[in-house]
């Protein structure tokens, strides 16, 4: 754990995983990670983009009561308010959705 020395946020690097994101987001060992950062840090955010969502989802209740759906696309996308609709029936609200430019992100890298 380190601090971003342009924000008070404190980072977790994800480590050496390997390139099996599914797996390493059903290893127990993360989520007593996760468990024991929701209950020090006011917020805890997860990045793992839209290919291990569902994995995601289903364990995000117990860390918390809403969710921050982040998506790079419009806000029509099916998947985006598929994503939507999955963690609002996982009981987590209010949900709430933004919109990230890929473009704009990229040019600010």
């Amino acid at each position: 754990i380190h601090r971003d020395p342009q924000s008070r946020a404190h980072l977790v690097a994800a480590g050496r995983r390997g390139a099996d994101l599914k797996s390493f987001l059903s290893e127990e060992r993360l989520w007593i990670a996760l468990d024991a950062l929701a209950k020090t840090y006011d917020v805890v955010m997860v990045s793992v983009g839209h290919e291990a969502s569902t994995e995601l989802a289903d364990r995000l209740p117990r860390l918390g009561n809403w969710a921050v759906l982040v998506g790079e696309t419009v806000p029509t996308d099916p998947a985006l308010i598929a994503g939507y609709e999955r963690l609002e029936a996982l009981g987590l609200g209010p949900v709430t959705v933004m919109l990230a430019d890929a473009t704009v992100s990229a040019k600010a890298a």
